[in-house]
Parts: structure tokens; sequence; C-alpha cells
């Protein structure tokens, strides 16, 4: 849904949420480097993907929608963002979500071998700089939008 309202307010509130994208970044890769809470590293990098795409959403003049929660929000993201944008946070998601279950397993897929720790925290780091790429160029696109 458009928000007919796109105004100051909603560019302050989408950089409100991309801060808190920034945040989750941080806490990502503050489990990673600690070596401790692995099993959060992967959760943080897709909340934080989300917040991206709320953000997103805001400074370009849409309510998110979250009526079946992330999901939703999601699917609106797909229908409006630029495909390649989608595309490429789509596959980070993808690669969050293998990297979780090659980290704590998954009884459906139990011929998955896990990773050794350190190939493992290596793929973790590369995820890691690719969410940090994808908000930086949210952040430059809602600058762009004020200015």
């Amino acid at each position: 849904m458009i928000n007919p309202n796109n105004c100051e307010s909603s560019y302050k509130k989408a950089l409100q949420k991309l801060q808190t994208a920034k945040n989750r970044t941080e806490n990502a890769e503050y489990h990673l480097s600690s070596g401790n809470m692995f099993n959060w590293v992967c959760d943080e990098m897709k909340t934080a993907l989300m917040w991206a795409m709320e953000a997103w959403l805001l400074a370009h003049g849409y309510s998110p929608d979250f009526g079946s929660g992330w999901g939703s929000m999601r699917m609106q993201f797909r229908k409006y963002a630029p495909e390649n944008l989608y595309l490429k946070i789509s596959d980070l998601l993808s690669r969050l979500n293998f990297l979780d279950v090659v980290l704590l397993g998954d009884p459906d897929i139990d011929w998955l071998p896990r990773w050794p720790i350190e190939k493992w925290k290596s793929e973790a780091h590369i995820c890691l700089s690719d969410v940090k790429v994808i908000i930086s160029k949210i952040n430059e696109d809602i600058i762009s939008q004020i200015g």
C-alpha cells in the first residue's frame, strides 16, 4: 500500500529502521568474532535484511504490510523494489538459511554434512560483508530520496 504521506517523517523512520539493521549487523559481527553464540549470527543478519527492506519501503512511500509477519513485508518488497535488489537480498537470505543448516543441522536434511567451524565462520564473514553492502546501498538510495 502506498503511503500518501511520504514526507520527512517517512524518511526519518526509514533511517531509524536502517540504523536498527546496522545494529543487527554489529551484533552478528560481535557474536562471530567473540566465538560465542554462533547460532545467533545468521538470525541477526537475516533480521538486519528485514529491517533494511522495511526502511526501503518507507523511504519509497509504502506502508510496510505485516499481516503475516516479516513474510508479508518481504512479498511487498518483492513487488515494489528493483528486481536486482530483491534478488540480491533473496539470494543472501537463502545463503544464510543454508549456513544455519550446516551449523545447527536439520533432521529433514540429515545427509548434509556439517561444516568445520572455520569454514562456517569464513562463509559467515562473507555473508556479513554482503549484508553490509546491501544496507549501505539502501542507505545511499534513501539519502538520494531525501535530497
